[in-house]
């Protein structure tokens, strides 16, 4: 059981490094403009597309993990990351910062994947609750935590320092999975081909299209207040950077209590409670 419980951990924390990483220079937006000499936009759209990479291979990667194996998915896409990382730190341009920030998406995509996939390989049934849970409370901190650190770290460094930091802590991911992460796929799985037609297949149930567009609208909502936000607190208010930073930790301290006191509502009917929603 304790084995279990720490390649949960491993795996989900792979997971958190995606999202964490989207939003970690975003209190730095107007500062990394100024570096780059280039327009907000494209700093703004260093993000997004980031965001872009990280969605889309999830199809790519869901496939690859059922025919080639969770543990050497897993290992690959941190590879890919830490290398793109690298490539940022050295960027002096917005293109090229451009070019790496999408392969770090390409490259840790992989690790909610793999994270989800090996939640599922060992827990069942009711077990899954606690570190889906888990799963679910560090995906959501990503995004939120990511400006806070990024904040503080800005105080000292400029935002080169950023990537440093990504990298060390990259590093011990890849040597916890590494060492750790065996591989747990089923050897009585078959190999499963994804298409679109999948979604489009989701999209015609009721629970399939509503929940994926509370995603959406949630995810919408969190990641135009990640990107405008700084520009606001910089020319209304003229916060420091690490004054930036800590804007964004009332909303991680809410997402933290949120899961919790959703991880409290077992008996809660979901079904019924999406059925009740306009759309």
């Amino acid at each position: 059981m304790k084995h279990r419980r720490l390649l949960v951990y491993l795996v989900t924390l792979a997971a958190f490094l995606g999202p964490f990483s989207q939003t970690i220079y975003v209190p730095l937006i107007p500062e990394v403009t100024k570096e780059l000499h280039t327009t907000p936009f494209l700093v703004n759209f260093s993000i997004s597309i980031y965001t872009i990479f990280l969605a889309l291979m999830q199809m790519v990667y869901g496939p690859l993990t059922d025919s080639i194996g969770r543990r050497k998915v897993m290992l690959s896409g941190i590879l890919i990351y830490l290398v793109a990382t690298i490539g940022c730190y050295f960027s002096l341009s917005i293109e090229s910062l451009l070019v790496f920030r999408s392969l770090q998406a390409i490259g840790i995509a992989a690790g909610s994947v793999v994270a989800v996939t090996v939640i599922g390989d060992l827990f069942e049934g009711k077990e899954r609750i606690q570190p889906m849970g888990t799963f679910q409370m560090l995906v959501s901190l990503g995004p939120v935590l990511g400006p806070v650190v990024g904040g503080f770290l800005s105080a000292s460094f400029d935002f080169h320092m950023i990537f440093i930091a990504l990298i060390c802590v990259g590093c011990i991911i890849f040597a916890g999975n590494f060492i750790f992460l065996h591989e747990t796929k089923p050897s009585t799985s078959k190999k499963q081909n994804f298409t679109f037609s999948d979604f489009l297949t989701i999209l015609q149930n009721r629970i399939g299209y509503t929940v994926i567009g509370l995603g959406f609208i949630q995810y919408y909502a969190l990641y135009n207040f990640l990107v405008f936000l700084p520009a606001i607190m910089s020319e209304r208010y003229a916060l420091s950077v690490e004054q930036k930073g800590l804007v964004f930790l009332p909303l991680s301290l809410g997402i933290v209590v949120g899961s919790f006191i959703g991880g409290k509502m077992r008996k809660y009917n979901e079904r019924k409670g999406l059925y009740t929603l306009p759309f």
